[in-house]
């Protein structure tokens, strides 16, 4: 009877954990599938490009790096 017991209980658990992976990989297989289906964007023609510049030790109140943005020509300043 006490091997009948582990057994069951180690069949319930098994079945559980490759349900879940199962999940996990279908999941993962359809946000690809999605993701691959998507065309990439395209630039728009003639559109001025946004160039960020970052300071270099400066940080922001949350720790992150400061980025300035620029529409400016490029070349020297």
């Amino acid at each position: 009877m006490a091997m009948h017991a582990v057994l069951t209980g180690w069949t319930a658990e098994a079945l559980g954990g490759l349900t879940v992976a199962l999940v996990f990989f279908l999941l993962r297989r359809a946000r690809r599938r999605r993701g691959a289906a998507r065309p990439a964007p395209q630039p728009v023609p003639d559109a001025r490009v946004l160039r960020t510049y970052t300071l270099i030790g400066v940080r922001a109140a949350d720790g992150q790096p400061v980025h300035l943005p620029s529409s400016g020509p490029r070349g020297p300043s």
